[in-house]
């Protein structure tokens, strides 16, 4: 052991320690579940049912259901003939695979039926992913050695597991990409540094390998080539150089070549086979997607929803130093931050910025190795200034990590909720360990994600009239107006009402109320819906419907009492418009009257 460096080793082994045991105590019984149970189940479906393509998903549903392993089916798409697809690519199940078969192997050894999410399965599945956290720390701690001293390099590496999201994200939840994607971010940084030092061509293979794996688990991590792109590079002249000493090496680029192919044909295969293009793009979602022109900046550093800066505060010291990084290594600095900032805008242009139910922002811990970086360079010039401004910096690092594992304990007993903390919500439990059931109300409204929706606390909002000019019933060729109503026929759409969701509130949501009577005026096995939705210009989101029920027909006097609620959904954009209209799947004709369409807001103080 070099001595020189026991300080590192001493922090590596404490923090490797808790990982094993924190892990090794919360191993729970749905461990392969949600986006979990979506990256494992190429596994199960080629291994044990021999349908690679997913052709019958019965097993999946059965297993979803019984053992409630997701509320939804929501990772399984369908192609343009309304077959199923995989929605999440397959590079995370080729982490899975080894502990998949030795998860069989067990079956064999005690004659079990092979049970995918059996207890064994999922204990051998999160004890074999510590084995990826432990290498990820291990190579952070040579990369950080690389550039600092021994004392900071321990630091360091306390503060990313202790006063970060890793705290969560590297160990109870360790079976979710970032976890993977952090391992892989350090190997290709330590990768990068042993080739620029002996341009070895394993370094070359190994970065271009680590990289390839990245992009199959998530193809956004593409901005991971600008580390070995820009190490060592300060001016256009020193790039031209890197490039040249990049393509030189034909032979490795040939088996990088191979490798790709091997890699990416079963995925891009699988694509081909079931919509006919070699690319395909899952996440094409009206509801969720990457806007590039409206990144939610500000929300993803600091709302109290789910802000980083907020939850993992001791990140800004990270921030500031890149200043003396830029001083201390300016070949490392261009690097670093064109990295950060990159995956920073493309993590904060995704629709739904929290990240589900990340504590913090989960997907940033991919670029921790980088910020483990910029953190030594500021620790490295903070220890060179006046005493007095070391020790409170100290000071101030030891409030940060004591706010977040106070703030974590918070989250672990749902104190800070993972879906709807707001900022009244958040002053409400700010350093307290109990709380009464009245700030329930402080929080986001909650939704289901089931889709059921049930209005609770009505008396908390106020209603509102739909304007006359929102209305689009002049615009339906198959509308006739008497004064016993509004006869509907022929149209298989007739839009009732169309309007940007920024004209209806200003609040993130609203509940949406209609009431009217209606006659079917045709025989039943037509069925008529009422439709709610938002639209956007490349499809509809938040879609709900319900049927006008066809009880009697007989005559015009049979009128029925309708009445349906809807929630607006997790808006994407404020010019999204609520829609709402009638789909006449057969052409029936039928009548309304008395029609109201109200919308709710949250009340105001003054209100």
């Amino acid at each position: 052991m070099n001595k020189g460096n026991r300080f590192s080793l001493l922090a590596l082994l404490l923090v490797a320690s808790f990982v094993i045991l924190y892990r090794g105590t919360h191993i729970q019984k749905e461990e392969i579940s949600w986006d979990v149970l979506g990256y494992h189940m190429y596994l199960p479906a080629t291994l044990l049912h021999h349908d690679p393509l997913l052709k019958d998903i019965s097993w999946f549903e059965k297993a979803r259901t019984e053992r409630q392993l997701a509320g939804t089916a929501y990772m399984i798409s369908t192609n343009q003939n309304g077959q199923p697809m995989y929605f999440f690519l397959m590079g995370m199940s080729l982490f899975y695979l080894p502990f998949f078969l030795l998860a069989r192997l067990y079956d064999l050894l005690f004659g079990l039926a092979a049970d995918p999410y059996s207890w064994h399965d999922q204990v051998i599945l999160s004890a074999g992913f510590i084995l990826i956290t432990l290498v990820g720390l291990i190579y952070l701690r040579k990369i950080l050695l690389q550039f600092y001293s021994d004392r900071i390099t321990a630091i360091v590496l306390l503060v990313m597991l202790f006063a970060t999201n890793c705290i969560h994200h590297l160990t109870i939840k360790n079976l979710e990409t970032v976890n993977v994607l952090f391992t892989l971010g350090t190997l290709v940084m330590w990768n990068t540094i042993r080739w620029h030092q002996n341009r070895g061509s394993v370094y070359l293979y190994g970065m271009a390998l680590c990289m390839m794996l990245m992009l199959l688990v998530k193809p956004s991590e593409f901005t991971i080539v600008l580390i070995p792109l820009f190490w060592n590079v300060t001016g256009f002249a020193a790039l031209k150089i890197k490039l040249k000493g990049l393509i030189s090496d034909r032979k490795t680029w040939a088996w990088i070549a191979i490798t790709a192919v091997i890699l990416f044909f079963p995925q891009l295969y699988y694509w081909h086979r079931m919509t006919g293009k070699w690319i395909h793009d899952s996440y094409i979602n009206p509801g969720i997607g990457l806007d590039f022109l409206s990144p939610h900046i500000f929300n993803v550093l600091f709302s109290f929803r789910k802000g980083w800066l907020i939850y993992t505060p001791i990140m800004g010291i990270a921030l500031l130093g890149f200043i003396p990084l830029y001083r201390q290594y300016r070949n490392l600095f261009w690097a670093c931050l064109l990295y950060f900032l990159s995956s920073f805008y493309i993590i904060a242009s995704w629709t739904e910025w929290w990240y589900g139910a990340a504590f913090s922002i989960r997907p940033l811990i991919v670029t921790y190795p980088v910020l483990a970086l910029s953190m030594g360079a500021f620790l490295q010039w903070i220890g060179q200034q006046r005493r007095w401004l070391t020790y409170s910096t100290g000071l101030v690092m030891i409030l940060f990590t004591s706010l977040n594992l106070f703030q974590y304990w918070q989250y672990r007993h749902w104190m800070i909720d993972p879906y709807r903390t707001t900022w009244p919500y958040y002053k409400a439990i700010f350093l307290r360990t109990s709380f009464a059931g009245e700030v329930e109300q402080l929080k986001l409204i909650k939704r289901d994600f089931t889709g059921k929706m049930v209005w609770e606390n009505k008396a908390l909002y106020v209603s509102k009239q739909m304007p006359e000019d929102w209305y689009c019933l002049n615009n339906t060729s198959g509308l006739k107006r008497s004064e016993s109503g509004m006869e509907f026929s022929g149209d298989e759409f007739s839009e009732i009402l169309r309007q940007p969701f920024k004209n209806v509130t200003n609040q993130d949501h609203c509940w949406v109320e209609s009431d009217f009577e209606y006659c079917l005026l045709d025989t039943p096995g037509t069925p008529v819906y009422l439709v709610l939705s938002m639209q956007r210009p490349k499809g509809q989101y938040g879609y709900t419907f319900t049927q006008l029920k066809p009880d009697v027909v007989e005559s015009e006097d049979n009128w029925q009492k309708f009445h349906f609620e809807y929630l607006t959904p997790e808006i994407r954009d404020g010019k999204d418009e609520l829609k709402i209209y009638f789909w006449n799947t057969g052409g029936a004709k039928f009548k309304i009257r008395k029609a109201n369409f109200n919308y709710w807001e949250m009340k105001q103080e003054n209100e």
